[in-house]
């Protein structure tokens, strides 16, 4: 016998085997004497008791109120019946009639309207009856601020979060009582008829189970040691290589590992409360050898995986290293340093449980983080000495995602297991045995209904807890009814009818702000068949200013998560609130949402492009270099103001914040541009005084070269004239030698005549020598006007060439200007700058080519055939020639490479 005699069970007194319901006895043993003061056999030897225990039912607490004693009595003795059969099934069912034994919910009632003042009960009266909260304080005569503070007053001691929590919440504790059943009491509150506090709702509706709600899950006990098995084998890391007999194709090698573990299943397979509420909570038990000594860290990828897995790993550090990030981010190795880093010197284990796997290929944007990410992992989980063992959790139509990394993408391959549809036995067991936790029942028939109509349904899963859920809720005491399982619609019908009612509940505004909701909180799928719409986690304060009343959009979102449709939640890294929704099946099965996103596909496109340019521009600081230009911002800024979808504030600022900055390059382009034409009028002006002065010159030059061939015009008279006049002397001279010998008495006159020629003679010479002269200075007088005249000639045709430029230099300005506005009309200007300088064999402006390309790509950007788009293919290789099917479908190009794109 092993333990207390005064709680022994009769079967362990006698050495019989125990059970759970051994531990019942101790319970009401102990309940007993809770109660009472005492023990049930006081004052007796420990074997006198076994006896009692044995033979003797436990005696009846009279100090009890006589309101609950019988009832109070008849639970303790049930629970110590000397049978173990006849005890309570488990724990919870004791504690359930006991409650109602007790009738703790009346107590409870009671104390809470105590509670609440006769002012908030006044507000809480007036909130049911539909009063705006400025309604309210006009008809209190009190501030709206006051208002507000009693309200929330209001939703903290009832436990709700908006007004309609309040009202259903006012509902179920019986505060909406009739006038005459209103009872006033001294203090000035209200008492009414006491009530039952009902059981805690065992179903998670949308939701996935977590690791404390382990004792409610139930169906998937085969697969969960199923999974066990693949970590606890003892292989270690292997590489298989696959053989062939001769002449057959080998199969590629299998990584194969205990520290890696794929789940993988479709969506509404209940792959997350399989991690969540099967494998961990197995894990933690010790199921694996060792296992109960892992730090178990559960994550989802989200946006930004290295911050989540720095979070998740922080979480369980039984060390906070000051560096984790660094050593992430340093290299693939990264992973295994931090687990030294966090782990106490022993041999546990860090067990990474990753769900939702696939967000790192719909949320994470980056493909160098992504990358990173999935590197950090297989490293991780092909160290023989590693510390860290991954679990990952994976949407089947996300399969061929990972496959693109081929060490990763091996892993998944080599060491997978798929979840199967539950079994009907299975799923009878999901069914019947958390009601049965919860002390209520199923109705005959129930389950098997139950069954017929989700058995083998795909994605059935989240359709059965979410029309368990609103079963319980509907329950008649605590069974279970058919009838109610009709009234709700049936598995098939009771998400949707819940979502539908909901909706219809709300006003016009709540309509419209309902509708803005829920398209932010799904990801569509890139338009892709292969790419399935999935839901989004949102920042709640993303919500803020969609509507112009805040209150509307809270109120919708508690509503929502109230009645399990939204996930509200808080963001690891920075603990700011999200919203999510609880599961894709809503997506398939609410016509109306279904509806919404094929109406606003487009739209959502759009939008989550600004959503992540805005996001980003936040994350810099609002950086001006994010801002939107030129063709994405005409084509954003149009899509914003013809659209339905409401903007945040963050989102219209990164828009008008991209419009300034347009409109202020633009103003700063064009005042550069008129400077630039005030410059080139400038200079083109100064080029033509220039010319004209320079052509003044060549004038001036061209008039002293006339004057200087009249002069050797001159020049050449005088020396014909100066050598007529030498012959004449010479012959003047013969004559007088004749003469001299004739008349010998003119020898004076001859001598006198001989001089006179010889000065004649001399005269002549200096004549000719000055004709000489004259003719050198024609010549050289000549040469300097061919060479003035060839300046005059350069220098115009340069002032031409400048004339040229600046003009080329002023429509290629004009051109750029035109980029966004008209690029036909940008092209036209470009291709004139280009022929401008052409003409006059000048270099072609950078600007004008410049102007040219940037046209034509716009051009080619805004210019899209039309046709069904069968591919897309980046290169950066010009195209060097393009042409056309004969049936007009198909366009083929080739390029510089001697390649063809089809």
């Amino acid at each position: 016998i092993v333990g207390s005699p005064d709680y022994l069970s009769p079967e362990q007194a006698r050495g019989q085997p125990v059970s759970p319901q051994t531990d019942i006895y101790c319970l009401g043993v102990t309940l007993y004497e809770v109660l009472a003061g005492q023990h049930p056999f006081p004052g007796l030897p420990g074997v006198q008791r076994l006896y009692k225990h044995i033979n003797e039912p436990l005696p009846s607490i009279e100090s009890l109120d006589p309101f609950i004693r019988p009832e109070i009595n008849e639970v303790i003795q049930r629970a110590t019946m000397k049978n173990p059969r006849h005890r309570f099934g488990d724990v919870l069912e004791m504690a359930a009639a006991f409650r109602q034994a007790a009738r703790l919910g009346e107590y409870s009632r009671i104390s809470l309207v105590e509670a609440l003042t006769l002012r908030e009960q006044e507000i809480l009266q007036l909130i049911i009856q539909g009063k705006a909260n400025r309604e309210i304080a006009t008809a209190l005569f009190i501030e709206l601020s006051t208002v507000k503070w009693y309200i929330r007053q209001i939703y903290t001691k009832l436990g709700v979060h908006n007004r309609r929590q309040a009202i259903i919440r006012a509902r179920d504790l019986d505060l909406l009582l009739a006038d005459d059943e209103d009872v006033a009491v001294a203090d000035g509150s209200v008492s009414a008829q006491l009530v039952l506090l009902a059981p805690v709702n065992p179903y998670k509706g949308l939701r996935p189970f977590e690791t404390p709600d382990a004792q409610n899950f139930f169906g998937r006990q085969a697969l969960v040691r199923r999974l066990l098995d693949h970590l606890a084998s003892s292989n270690g890391l292997q590489k298989t290589n696959g053989t062939a007999a001769h002449g057959a194709v080998s199969q590629p090698h299998r990584l194969t590992s205990r520290q890696f573990l794929a789940i993988i299943g479709p969506s509404g397979s209940g792959k997350s409360s399989l991690l969540r509420a099967g494998l961990v909570p197995a894990l933690i038990r010790g199921e694996v050898a060792g296992s109960e000594r892992w730090f178990i860290a559960q994550m989802t990828p989200g946006r930004r995986p290295l911050d989540e897995l720095e979070v998740c790993l922080l979480r369980i550090a039984a060390y906070q290293p000051g560096n984790l990030r660094e050593q992430l981010e340093r290299d693939e190795f990264g992973l295994l340093r931090a687990a030294d880093l966090i782990l106490p010197r022993d041999d546990s284990e860090v067990a990474l449980v990753v769900d939702q796997f696939e967000e790192l290929f719909t949320l994470t944007t980056d493909e160098d983080e992504r990358r990173h990410f999935l590197n950090l992992l297989s490293q991780a989980a092909t160290d023989p000495r590693g510390r860290i063992r991954v679990i990952i959790g994976l949407r089947a139509d996300y399969y061929d995602r990972p496959l693109h990394y081929p060490l990763f993408g091996d892993l998944v391959r080599s060491n997978m297991e798929t979840i199967l549809p539950l079994s009907a036995e299975e799923l009878e067991q999901a069914i019947v045995m958390p009601a049965t936790q919860a002390g209520a029942t199923c109705e005959p028939g129930l389950a098997t209904a139950i069954i017929d109509d989700v058995l083998y349904q795909p994605g059935g899963l989240p359709l059965l807890q979410y029309a368990l859920t609103e079963l319980f809720e509907h329950r008649e005491g605590r069974t279970l009814t058919r009838q109610a399982y009709e009234a709700i619609g049936g598995a098939a019908g009771a998400l949707a009818g819940r979502a539908e009612t909901l909706f219809r509940e709300q006003d016009t505004t709540g309509q419209q702000a309902t509708r803005q909701i829920f398209l932010r909180l799904v990801a569509v799928g890139e338009g892709q068949e292969s790419l399935p719409d999935t839901r989004r986690r949102v920042f709640r304060a993303e919500f803020t200013g969609l509507t112009t009343e805040e209150e509307v959009t809270d109120e919708i979102i508690e509503t929502f998560a109230a009645h399990r449709l939204l996930t509200l939640d808080h963001d690891p890294a920075s603990r700011r609130p999200t919203v999510e929704l609880a599961h894709e099946a809503l997506l398939r099965e609410w016509a109306r949402l279904r509806d919404w996103l094929e109406a606003s596909r487009d739209d959502l496109f759009q939008h989550r492009r600004l959503q992540g340019m805005t996001q980003e521009w936040l994350d810099e600081n609002r950086d001006s270099g994010l801002l939107l230009t030129r063709t994405r911002l005409d084509q954003l800024a149009a899509w914003a103001s013809g659209t339905d979808l409401a903007l945040t504030p963050d989102e219209r600022s990164y828009l008008e914040a991209s419009i300034t900055a347009r409109q202020d390059r633009r103003a700063e382009e064009e005042s550069r541009r008129i400077r630039e034409l005030d410059a080139a009028r400038q200079l083109a002006e100064a080029e033509h005084r220039r010319a004209e002065v320079q052509a003044e010159a060549a004038g001036r030059l061209r008039r002293r070269a006339v004057y200087l061939s009249v002069a050797l015009v001159a020049a050449a008279v005088l020396a014909v004239v100066a050598l007529a006049a030498g012959r004449q002397s010479a012959l003047n001279g013969e004559r007088a030698a004749a003469q001299a010998e004739v008349a010998s008495t003119a020898e004076a006159i001859a001598n006198e005549q001989r001089r006179i020629a010889e000065s004649e003679r001399d005269s002549a010479g200096a004549a000719a020598r000055a004709a000489a002269a004259a003719r050198e200075t024609a010549e050289a007088e000549s040469l300097q006007r061919a060479t003035a005249e060839a300046i005059s000639v350069q220098e115009r045709e340069m002032a031409e060439a400048q004339t040229r430029l600046a003009i080329s230099r002023e429509l290629s300005l004009a051109a750029i200007g035109q980029l966004e506005v008209n690029p036909e009309l940008s092209i036209l200007l470009a291709m004139e700058a280009i022929e401008t300088t052409q003409s006059g064999d000048e270099i072609v402006l950078p600007e004008a080519e410049t102007a040219l390309r940037q046209g034509l790509m716009n051009l080619r950007q805004e210019s899209i055939l039309p046709g069904t788009p069968i591919g897309d293919c980046h290169t950066e290789i010009w195209c060097s020639d393009v042409v056309y099917s004969a049936t007009g479908r198909l366009l083929a190009s080739t390029g510089p490479d001697n390649t063809a794109i089809l």
